[in-house]
């Protein structure tokens, strides 16, 4: 059995407008000012808004936002936010045409939300492009645009009144605030040159691109006139979809480019976008090949790999399965290039790079890359030779970076990185050529080289000093310092070398700094924090003044890693001041010195004892802070519990007390923000929630989890006493402390509010969030027409034959989990979901491919090439749907003899009407009998047909169908957009007659209700 395209006419004679006319008017303005322009259909709503800016004659210096259909859209960062306690989608990422498509006739832009300029847009036509006409263009206009920030339309009133009144007292003041003269100012004026002058520039860019695009070849339509064998040459599927981008399989990821090109070092996209990437790890293949294989770095490809490395990180570490499920597809895209032998020397420290900026420690296949692709295959540089001669090759890499470096910890920063991408023994010995070199920073490099994540790299530190304190003393404050680092380090042969040091230093040189002069003294002028996070983390931040300085020290702890981030940062006096503002108000809460010590203590403490030094910027913050030291403290939760109940008067309190403390748990959500982060995550809980047979199964379910996590929200209720007894609120501490006491002594987890809480919170993110066994879901909040998996597949091109066949292997795969579509049922399902209005947003229809569950992930880069073929068909039908594109294709199978079968096909098509019932409830009951006609294709026991169909007629029926399903389709696809009244495809039906889509119930019973 082989697949066969199935096509109607190729005939491509129905041609897409490129060029939309719309007119742009002012709202409540007197006399009218409107401008109508025509701009290319291609534009996004972010060109669009530069349109209106400059026909206007605005100046482009406030905030906007489009509202369409009941939607918000913006290219403002700040909008982007839900600054406004809305969704805000980014207007960059949707184009005109994709919302004509929907209907749209006319929509709002408002401009400054102080002033509220509203545009009512309407679309008025589609026009052929002219041969020799610049777009976007201004055809015809009325009004004078209003001045700026001259209070919206009433503003603009008193304005104009008061500029004729010589009389007025205002009226000079006015004149000179608006820069004009009386007599000139006339709010008719309208001169359509100008406003073409000004749009110009964007014209001007328009043409660089357009002529920069490289031409696509010309594609000759094929007839599927015949059946073909699995791998012989097939007739195309449609490739050339009006309006889409090229059929580079890398659109998707250039999509995602665009808005990192202009900042390739510290760009940014929405976290929705970054949480619906690393939904969706096949993307991790495009990605690594692309940065792996280039000669040279692609900054911007570079920092799209950080952000989506350190936004999967910042999940695993929550227990998330998706941030995990991306890492390891990451990986596998890693080792895939080693297996295949294909990555340049460029593109694996680019890799290594992004690693290390996003808190992650490069895999080891990418260190074996490193050396395998150009140091043939050395695990250790001092195999390259004499070290002399690597000392000279480091030279200038190491002067360019000392000279342009004035901060000990940027200098840090900036070998982590130049290390990156080496295996740990080549870092090694890396790190020791550099250590002993004679610059001045070069000794708080090896401080901070002491706490490295890499043992080699601290031994290699610790031997340098060791050579050091040998010849001569340190410095009063490193000497401090290295004490101190010593402390805090591991267990191991770096320690024990720094050991034997510091005990000859301090035997045979004992004066050191004679001539020192006195110390400036650091003073705190405040300590911001919270209490902790669901996931156990915790940040401080001190404004420290020491003499003229000002520096903020901030810290991150986390259960189970121990200090995990801590810096100092030092600008001016006033910058330093506004952030610590900042930072006040969203931490909430203020502590002291003495409670940010115990907290460090035990963060050290718990690192300890996992074997992981803190972050070396804490020495930075300790050398700050009016300290000695920070010393490690037990960090279990019975220490924890002694530390915050000293006196006992929470644990000897009466049963009577305790239980009050334990049951205003009930009130932390109203006092205390960060609870609402107070739930549970992880693969298996999720997994286990989604299967539970009940909502009481559920939270059983998660009651059980609970039990095993007592201690861990034993220790986060202790923690949060602390903070809460340093600010001065005595009672909420012990209530926090009561808690605590109470997960430890076995009370039932139901007789504790706040644990109650957090079931119904992790429910809530659970099933809400739509979070299932690692689906490939995307974040609640996102729209099926928000910048997620929706926008991806609108940019994927159409799939030629091949991509077909290789998606045709991967749903065949061995791996593939148990009733996975096939190729002709996964294109009825395809068509099925492509069909309503609105239609299901892919993340909800996308795994149910695989019945609910994730695709294979053994192979990435079938996998990321398998679900860029299944978002390119499914664009390629509905716009062919739309578009009447007979050139538009059904897969069905054809046995040898070249008969067709349509059953999988029709079965995958009802299949999809059956989950989304709720969208195709009204289709159905519009168009009842392309249904029902469709219904009949199924040849399955589960779904007989009616009685009353005589087997010859269903037999006919049936044989017939392959020549209807793409008519049957666009019919149900212009009732579903277009039409509004019943369709029929036949004779028509009595109310006491069978119901055609073979329920066996009556029709007014069934689809005629």
């Amino acid at each position: 059995m082989h697949f066969r395209l199935l096509t109607g006419e190729m005939d491509r004679g129905y041609a897409m407008a490129s060029i939309v006319q719309l007119k742009v008017a002012l709202r409540d303005v007197r006399p009218p000012v409107w401008r109508r322009i025509e701009v290319p259909k291609d534009c996004t709503l972010g060109d669009l808004h530069d349109v209106i800016q400059a026909a206007m004659g605005w100046s482009d210096c406030h905030l906007h936002d489009f509202e369409i259909a009941g939607r918000h859209y913006s290219a403002n960062s700040f909008r982007l936010e839900d600054t406004f306690g809305e969704t805000v989608h980014d207007a960059d990422r949707y184009r005109l045409e994709t919302l004509l498509k929907q209907g749209v006739k006319s929509f709002s832009y408002t401009y400054d939300f102080g002033d509220d300029w509203l545009h009512k847009i309407t679309v008025e036509k589609a026009l052929e492009a002219e041969p020799d006409a610049d777009y976007p263009r201004v055809v015809k206009g009325k009004g004078a645009c209003p001045p700026e920030d001259v209070g919206g339309p009433p503003g603009y009133d008193m304005f104009r009144d008061v500029i004729a009144d010589p009389d007025h007292p205002e009226h000079e003041e006015m004149l000179e605030w608006a820069g004009v003269d009386a007599e000139d100012f006339d709010d008719t004026a309208f001169d359509m040159a100008v406003a073409n002058l000004r749009l110009e520039p964007l014209r001007a860019s328009r043409r660089k691109k357009t002529a920069s695009k490289p031409k696509a070849k010309p594609k000759t339509p094929k007839t599927a006139s015949s059946p073909r064998t699995k791998k012989a040459k097939a007739p195309e599927l449609p490739m050339e979809t009006p309006g889409e981008p090229d059929d580079s399989p890398d659109a998707l990821i250039d999509g995602v480019l665009v808005p990192l090109r202009d900042a390739p070092d510290t760009g940014t996209l929405p976290v929705r976008v970054l949480r619906g990437l690393v939904a969706h790890p096949g993307l991790a293949f495009r990605l690594v090949h692309r940065v792996l294989t280039a000669d040279a770095p692609d900054l911007a490809e570079q920092r799209l790999c950080v952000l989506l490395l350190d936004e999967a990180r910042m999940d695993a570490e929550g227990n998330g399965a998706r941030g995990q499920a991306f890492l390891t597809a990451f990986q596998s895209a890693i080792e895939n290039r080693m297996a295949n032998d294909r990555a340049t020397l460029a593109g694996v420290h680019s890799l290594a790079v992004a690693y290390v900026r996003a808190g992650l420690t490069a895999p080891e296949a990418l260190s074996a890359l490193g050396v395998a692709g150009d140091l043939g295959g050395l695990t250790d540089l001092a195999e390259l030779g004499d070290p002399e001669d690597l000392e000279k090759v480091l030279d200038q890499d190491l002067g360019d970076a000392l000279s342009e470096l004035d901060d000990p910890y940027q200098l840090y920063c900036a070998f982590q990185e130049m290390l990156a991408g080496l295996p740990n023994p080549a870092k090694g010995h890396m790190a020791g050529l550099i250590a002993r070199r004679s610059e001045a920073m070069i000794p708080r490099l090896c401080l901070y080289w002491l706490l490295d994540p890499v043992a080699e790299i601290r031994l290699a530190a610790a031997e340098a000093l060791a050579e050091r304190l040998s010849n001569a003393p340190l410095e009063r404050s490193l000497m401090a310092l290295l004490v101190t680092a010593r402390r805090w380090m591991p267990p191991d042969a770096a320690r024990d070398a720094l050991d034997r040091a510091v005990a000859n230093a301090r035997a045979g040189l004992t004066t050191v700094d004679a001539g020192m002069g006195p110390e400036e003294v650091s003073v705190v002028e405040g300590i911001a924090t919270s209490i902790p996070d669901g996931s156990g983390a915790q940040q401080f931040g001190a404004l420290v003044r020491r003499g003229e300085r000002v520096g903020l020290a901030m810290v991150l702890l986390k259960t189970g890693h121990g200090v995990k981030d801590a810096f100092v940062l030092e600008e001016s006096p006033e910058e330093i001041r506004d952030m610590f503002e900042r930072m006040q108000d969203a931490a909430d809460r203020r502590t002291n010195l003495d409670a940010l010590g115990v907290a460090v203590g035990a963060a050290l403490g718990e690192g300890g004892g996992l074997g992981r030094p803190p972050a070396p910027g804490l020495l930075d913050v300790l050398d700050l802070l009016p300290l000695d030291s920070f010393d490690p403290l037990p960090a279990t939760p019975e220490a924890w519990a002694e530390r915050v109940d000293p006196d006992g008067a929470v644990a000897q309190a009466s049963a009577q007390k305790r239980g009050r403390l334990v049951n205003e748990s009930e009130t932390w959500l109203d006092e205390f923000a960060m609870i609402d982060s107070w739930f549970e995550t992880g693969g298996d809980l999720e997994t286990a929630v989604i299967e539970a047979t009940s909502e009481t199964a559920a939270r059983r379910v998660v009651f059980n989890h609970l039990e095993e996590r007592r201690a861990f929200w034993a220790e986060q209720c202790f923690r949060g006493a602390l903070v809460l007894a340093s600010d001065e609120l005595p009672r909420h501490a012990q209530s926090f402390t009561a808690v605590g006491l109470a997960l430890l002594d076995g009370r039932p987890l139901k007789k504790i509010p706040i644990m109650d809480w957090i079931v119904e919170a992790t429910l809530d993110a659970i099933i809400d969030d739509g979070r299932s066994d690692g689906s490939p879901v995307d974040d609640p909040d996102l729209g099926p027409g928000d910048f997620d998996l929706d926008a991806l597949a609108a940019q994927a091109p159409p799939p030629d034959t091949d991509a077909i066949d290789r998606l045709e292997d991967f749903l065949e795969r061995e791996d593939t989990p148990e009733h996975t579509m096939n190729l002709s049922g996964l294109d009825g399902y395809l068509f099925s979901v492509a069909i309503p209005e609105p239609a299901p947003p892919v993340q909800e229809w996308l795994p149910m491919i695989w019945d609910g569950h994730q695709p294979p992930m053994s192979d990435p880069e079938a996998m990321g090439d398998a679900l860029n073929t299944i978002l390119g068909r499914y664009t390629q039908i509905r716009t062919g749907l739309d578009t009447q594109d007979r050139g538009l294709g059904a897969i069905i199978w054809s046995d040898d003899d070249g008969h067709r079968h349509v059953t999988d096909w029709v079965r995958g098509f009802v299949e999809g009407m059956q989950i989304f019932e709720e969208e195709w409830d009204p289709l159905v009951r519009r168009a009842p009998e392309p249904v029902g006609l469709l219904v009949l294709g199924v040849d399955d026991p589960t779904m007989p047909p009616p009685p009353e169909i005589p087997p010859q007629e269903l037999a006919a029926i049936r044989k017939g169908l392959p020549d209807q399903v793409l008519s049957i389709a666009r019919t149900l696809w212009h009732a579903a957009h277009h039409d509004t009244t019943p369709v029929r495809a036949g004779p028509k039906v009595g109310r006491n007659d069978p119901c055609p889509c073979g329920s066996g119930k009556k029709y007014k019973k069934c689809c005629g209700q």
